[in-house]
């Protein structure tokens, strides 16, 4: 089909510092994604607009490890008062041990 529109890309600037925090950068991503959605239930011709963004992957992969190192820091701390409760025979010990720390 010669003269048929099949792609294109469009960039658009907006108002939002690219050093934004992971949480304003994710709420921003919302926000752009639900446009987006809008945008496609209403159009006539297409349904495929995508957002690719490097600020929406830098946001994502900021909360994905914020959240790895949570979950990591977590299991941590459970082996750790595990490992100490069982070799002291004593789980009060490892009790104040976190609580000092």
């Amino acid at each position: 089909s010669e003269g048929v529109l099949k792609a294109c890309y469009m960039t658009f600037v907006v108002d939002v510092d690219d050093r934004a925090s992971s949480s304003v950068a994710l709420e921003y991503t919302n926000l752009w994604e639900e446009h987006l959605r809008a945008f496609n239930a209403a159009a006539l011709h297409t349904n495929d607009a995508v957002p690719l963004s490097s600020f929406f992957v830098r946001a994502s992969r900021q909360q994905a490890f914020s959240q790895s190192m949570a979950v990591t820091l977590g299991i941590m701390a459970a082996l750790a008062f595990t490992i100490l409760a069982v070799s002291l025979r004593e789980w009060l010990l490892p009790v104040y041990g976190f609580v000092s720390a």
